[in-house]
Formats: structure tokens, sequence, C-alpha cells
């Protein structure tokens, strides 16, 4: 079991290196559900055993699956630049899946564009400030 579990983690790291490195990925984060859908609260013995289905969508309609996992973060695949994607969570516990959680807009910004740098005078001319 420790070695399936290594194998996993070593391949979700070299899928976050792989697409952190041409930019198309980050890290989705959030905070533990610590409440059951009707108010009361989750134990925190059986937090542990917390399942998190992730998703992404170009609209909060239609949902694209990231992955499942225990801990409360992800790779996940970010949109170009300018575009907006929207982000959800289910949450498992003891086989039992909760409603999508409501939908995170994320826009990826728009890099500022380089500042001009003046041209040089070509080699020969002379440049003055004007009539003293």
């Amino acid at each position: 079991m420790k070695a399936k579990l290594w194998f996993l983690w070593c391949v979700g790291v070299l899928a976050f290196i792989l697409l952190a490195a041409i930019g198309r990925a980050d890290i989705l984060s959030w905070d533990p559900a610590t409440t059951y859908t009707d108010g009361t609260d989750i134990p925190s013995a059986d937090q542990a055993g917390l399942l998190y289905a992730a998703y992404w969508g170009a609209s909060p309609s239609s949902w694209n699956f990231i992955g499942q996992t225990s801990a409360t973060a992800i790779v996940a695949p970010i949109p170009p630049a300018g575009i907006t994607w929207y982000y959800c969570l289910e949450s498992t516990l003891n086989g039992q899946t909760g409603p999508k959680s409501p939908a995170y807009a994320y826009t990826t910004p728009i890099p500022a564009p380089p500042v001009p740098v003046a041209p040089m005078p070509p080699s020969g001319v002379k440049v003055t400030a004007g009539p003293q």
C-alpha cells in the first residue's frame, strides 16, 4: 500500500512540475469540510476520512473532473490569460457524497505588456539640447 501511495504521489508531483513548467497549472486549495449538509458538525475523528473530488469548467454548469484527494489541495489546470474558469468540490464521507460546492470563478490575469525602450540615435548623429 505504501509503495502504491508513493508511486501516486510521485506521478502527481511530476504532473504538477510538467504543467507548471508550461504555465498551465497551479495549486487549488480549500478549507476542510466541518459540517454535514444539515448543519451538524462532522466529528473530528471522522474528518480524516473525508475525500474531495475537484472539478473545473468554462461555465458554472459544465464540469470536468480534476481528481480526488483526501488532502485539502490538488494540482488544477488554470485558464489562459484573460479567460475565466470555474472550480467546485464534492465531499464524500463514509460513501455518502454531498452536493457540489458553489462555483468559484478564477480569471488568469493578463500580463502587462513590456515597457518600450527609446531607440538609440544612429551612429554619427549628434543630439543637441536646442538653442542656447
